[in-house]
């Protein structure tokens, strides 16, 4: 089942224009994303020590050259689910994501113009703003 984004119609510090924002989020993705220890990522749980994410191809004898986060302060499930995600969101994802929006707001209107609820614009913009509103 798709859902349709609520989107606000302003958020504090991010921009009321629908691509100034997707372009903004674009940029911050990529500059985290290039920033980040190269992926792609996995991760690894040790019991009771918690949770690695690692280099897909690192090992938990690289130390810290291979190891991208530690998740350890919840119960075992929560770091797991914790580390699955972070791996997965690896600068990869994070560089694919920024060409999306870049690509969505060449065609997004500008401030005050209509867009569909439902249609691409809003999802990239609903992306841009939950990205941004985190990002803050």
């Amino acid at each position: 089942m798709t859902r349709t984004p609520e989107i606000p119609e302003s958020v504090p510090g991010i921009p009321d224009s629908p691509a100034e924002a997707m372009r903004l989020a674009a940029s911050l993705l990529r500059e985290r994303a290039t920033a980040a220890t190269p992926g792609p990522w996995d991760h690894m749980c040790l019991g009771s020590e918690g949770c690695l994410v690692l280099r897909k191809h690192g090992t938990i004898r690289e130390r810290g050259h291979g190891r991208v986060a530690r998740f350890g302060q919840k119960e075992w499930q929560a770091d797991h689910a914790d580390a699955a995600f972070v791996a997965a969101m690896n600068p990869a994802v994070a560089l694919a994501l920024a060409d999306w929006l870049d690509f969505e707001a060449v065609n997004a209107p500008g401030v005050g113009e209509v867009y569909l609820k439902g249609g691409r614009v809003a999802y990239a913009l609903a992306v841009a703003r939950a990205y941004l509103g985190e990002a803050s």
